[in-house]
């Protein structure tokens, strides 16, 4: 039953990711509203078309890549902006960025451009999103314009992480038997995982694999491995905004095996805390600290704080290697 219930988490996140990673995403950044308008009357005006003289900026719209992204040709990411522009009352949308496919950018059409109000409008029907007097909000679309631009067209963090980690790895929890006492010692680990960016800038899923193996006084060979499902939320931060922190934990299958003594297997979590450094857009460094516990069956010769039927197990980590961003 546990491992049909992990089975199934498994596919249900897998199942998110390739819903959401499929899809463009669409970042805006909205100033003013206007009553909603049919996207049958949203004009889109190329970077090299001119706009008319009375046009006012409502915001902003960006489509880009996640990376997995598959329905991306220049007309379907053309309407989903035409789609938002029309949301906040805009009848027009205003290329000012078009990023082609190529092998460095990857193989979408991206586009970011300007919600734009043209032609005879109520002014009593249009909203600002702040209440703010008429020159704090000229200085709020700058900062606005300004802040999308750099920030989350040109410096976004990357819609996939991949990352693969060597280390060091310590298990805390001694082994107590009827006739003696067995310590773990410090060993080697492996950790690997994929995230995948599925909401706003900073929420990822996906999934993490952890293998720890050393020796343990008296009995030999010690081995846990971990799969799991992995929910983190990352940060970019620094003034080339070049860093990334991430935290995340996670609910799995973890399984353990003392050779010549017993093997368990049962349901695992994991918490992970990580900084990378990009060296570029697509490869980075990083090192991450973590920790993974399984809860497991108590074995016969096993004895544990008031005779309870399930003990738990578990890993300290300290990793590091090379990450990969797309």
């Amino acid at each position: 039953m546990m491992k049909e219930t992990i089975v199934k988490i498994g596919f249900g996140v897998m199942g998110i990711i390739m819903l959401t990673g499929c899809q463009p995403r669409v970042l805006t950044d909205i100033l003013m509203t206007y009553p909603e308008k049919s996207v049958e009357n949203v004009v889109v005006y190329e970077p090299e078309d001119s706009i008319p003289a009375d046009a006012m900026t409502l915001g902003y719209v960006a489509v880009i890549d996640r990376g997995t992204t598959t329905h991306c040709n220049y007309d379907y990411v053309k309407s989903l902006a035409i789609k938002e522009s029309a949301k906040v009352g805009g009848n027009g949308f205003q290329i000012v960025q078009h990023q082609t496919p190529s092998l460095r950018h990857g193989s979408c059409h991206q586009i970011a451009g300007n919600i734009l109000l043209a032609g005879k409008i109520d002014p009593d029907s249009l909203v600002f999103v702040t209440e703010n007097d008429f020159v704090s909000q000229l200085e709020a679309m700058q900062e606005a314009e300004e802040r999308f631009y750099q920030k989350q067209i040109l410096s976004r963090p990357p819609t996939n992480r991949l990352r693969a980690n060597f280390g060091l790895g310590w298990d805390p929890d001694k082994i107590e038997t009827y006739d003696n006492l067995y310590r773990p010692r410090l060993g080697s680990s492996v950790l690997a995982g994929y995230e995948c960016l599925i909401l706003g800038n900073n929420t990822y899923m996906g999934f993490t694999y952890m293998h720890h193996n050393a020796t343990c006084s008296k009995l030999g060979y010690y081995r846990m491995d971990y799969i799991g499902a992995t929910a983190s939320w990352s940060e970019v931060f620094g003034n080339k905004r070049n860093w990334l922190y991430d935290i995340s934990f996670g609910v799995g299958y973890n399984r353990y095996t003392i050779k010549n003594f017993h093997k368990q297997s049962g349901l695992g979590f994991h918490f992970t805390a990580d900084v990378d450094y990009m060296i570029t857009r697509h490869l980075g460094i990083g090192i991450e600290a973590g920790y993974v516990v399984g809860t497991f069956k108590r074995p016969d010769e096993v004895i544990v704080k008031e005779e309870e039927d399930v003990y738990a197990r578990g890993a300290l980590l300290l990793t590091g290697g090379l990450r990969w961003y797309f």
